[in-house]
């Protein structure tokens, strides 16, 4: 990527000067067990045996190909896209640690409630978790913004201006 590209990127996105751009990917699954219970005539119940979340944070720091020749501002750029590929993995971290007790709970609370048919009752299950995950990642997210400024202190803005006997301000 060209450094007007990786700028194109970033723009609204980044409090200081581009220099390189790291991308976080979070991907997952779910896998419920479909076991339904049936409590009388058109009353049914989720019991699943089980439930399965995989997920998985995708990191990818770019350096515009204009830093290649430059070892400098290479490191410039790669260090400070590390320090937000720290802080995402850091936010992942935490926010697995939660979704295991999120999952219990919304099992919990949607699987006491009868529905009128299997399907029913499998979705209201399969909502309560989807629900209870997405929170989880919602508060992940909150946390990715919070690092992410802590990251971009005045400071260390003001390093990546200064850094490289000021070249990396000269490319802006």
């Amino acid at each position: 990527m060209s450094l007007q590209q990786l700028r194109e990127a970033a723009e609204g996105h980044h409090p200081g000067p581009v220099l390189g751009l790291y991308v976080g990917t979070l991907r997952y699954g779910i896998e419920i067990d479909d076991t339904i219970r049936q409590l009388a005539p058109d009353r049914f119940c989720a019991t699943p045996k089980y439930v399965s979340l995989t997920g998985q944070l995708d990191r990818a720091i770019h350096i515009p190909r204009e830093f290649v020749d430059d070892p400098c501002l290479a490191a410039l750029a790669r260090d400070h896209e590390a320090k937000h590929a720290v802080a995402d993995a850091t936010a992942f971290e935490h926010a697995r640690s939660l979704l295991s007790s999120a999952i219990r709970a919304a099992v919990r609370a949607n699987t006491i409630a009868a529905s009128d048919s299997r399907l029913n009752a499998l979705a209201l299950l399969t909502k309560g978790i989807q629900t209870a995950v997405d929170q989880v990642f919602d508060e992940m997210t909150t946390e990715r913004r919070r690092l992410d400024a802590a990251v971009d202190s005045p400071a260390e803005l003001e390093q990546l201006k200064t850094g490289c006997e000021g070249r990396a301000a000269l490319m802006q």
